[in-house]
């Protein structure tokens, strides 16, 4: 038939929005390179997480749910974030210790941490039964942001087959206008699905990652108030998991640290690394775990270097790997839990059905 005169090709703006689309992937996975981090806080708020559908319940306080005495309440109650809304530090402590004290959480808090030891290279790859090429994390940022500007470049080839005169220089601005709305409208969604194509093991690496942080820091008697991972506004690549320590907390205001404390606080941290050792046999998401605990320790005075610092951070990944392993059934069930965004009291509940699946003593960990 003759043209009526409209245009064949979509419009210039429709064209525009088609690529911005697509550009967001690009510079989504430029942007945030896989990085996991523990949240070490004291604010309640730090309990980040999907919010639960269930219908709020009205309990208000740890000593409500406590009188209960039912691992379900507790549960549901950990499930939904309007009954905990407002919780202090105390009332997470309270609750967890609570429930702990009367036998509804028989896992919490049935571990101490060991004593630090001198642990050698030769030492830490006899005991872990891994070589340290797969208990070293490595720094993935230059990786990401390779495969960002390889997508980028291809965002620019595409700009020209819609018809965009310069491909490159309108790419750049539509990327950005993608990225922003990807974030905004759809949690990072586009951006990840791109991630998890380039990198098929994303999900899986997230959640064991975050699951051997979490559940450390579970057997060490550590409120976990929350975790995430990727799939929200800026933090594709990004996984978290929220715990407490005020008795740490404390000491750091003093600038003094009881041995206990920091060997506890340091396995949970190396548990990340240690979870993706196990499974995968290397660890690409604990540079920042690394990173924080050396922080940490040159804050502190006398400031801790070099040796002193490596030396912990060995025994403290063979300390995480040997628990981890010694539970692994707990590690599991939270891994698939945490996989399919769980809610927290979900995840709690796995850890506890697993444990009494495979009872582990409790004491000391090696």
């Amino acid at each position: 038939r003759p043209s009526t005169g409209r245009a064949k090709m979509p419009s210039r703006a429709l064209r525009a929005l088609a690529l911005s689309l697509w550009a967001a992937c690009a510079l989504g996975a430029a942007s945030r390179a896989p990085h996991r981090s523990p949240l070490l806080s004291t604010r309640p708020s730090a309990r980040s997480r999907l919010p639960c559908p269930r219908a709020r319940l009205l309990l208000t306080s740890p000593r409500e749910l406590l009188d209960r005495g039912s691992v379900d309440a507790l549960c549901a109650a950990l499930d939904d974030e309007g009954a905990t809304a407002g919780w202090s530090e105390e009332d997470w402590v309270q609750l967890y210790a609570g429930a702990a004290g009367k036998g509804l959480l028989k896992g919490y808090g049935r571990l101490e941490a060991g004593i630090p030891e001198a642990v050698s290279v030769p030492d830490l790859q006899t005991r872990a039964g891994l070589p340290i090429e797969a208990l070293t994390p490595r720094n993935a940022n230059l990786q990401w942001a390779a495969v960002g500007v390889v997508l980028f470049l291809l965002e620019a080839a595409a700009a020209k087959t819609f018809g965009l005169a310069n491909g490159l220089t309108e790419a750049l601005p539509l990327a950005v206008l993608g990225l922003l709305l990807d974030q905004t409208l759809f949690g990072s969604q586009l951006t990840l699905a791109v991630a998890r194509v380039v990198y098929p093991q994303l999900t899986e690496k997230l959640a064991r990652h975050e699951a051997g942080h979490f559940l450390l820091a579970y057997l060490y008697g550590l409120p976990v108030t929350g975790y995430f991972l990727a799939g929200r506004p800026l933090t594709v690549g990004q996984a978290g998991t929220a715990f407490l320590d005020p008795d740490l907390q404390r000491q750091l205001q003093r600038g003094e640290i009881r041995q206990g404390s920091l060997a506890r606080f340091s396995t949970i941290l190396m548990g990340g690394i240690a979870a993706e050792a196990i499974t995968f046999n290397n660890a690409e998401g604990g540079f920042a775990d690394e990173q924080t605990l050396v922080a940490m320790l040159s804050s502190l005075r006398p400031k801790w270097e070099g040796d002193k610092i490596l030396n912990l951070a060995r025994w403290s990944v063979l300390s995480a790997v040997t628990t981890l392993r010694a539970h692994q059934g707990a590690h599991d069930a939270l891994t698939k839990a945490m996989r399919r965004n769980a809610p927290l009291g979900e995840c709690v509940r796995a850890i506890e059905e697993a444990l009494a699946e495979s009872p582990v003593a409790a004491g000391k960990a090696n």
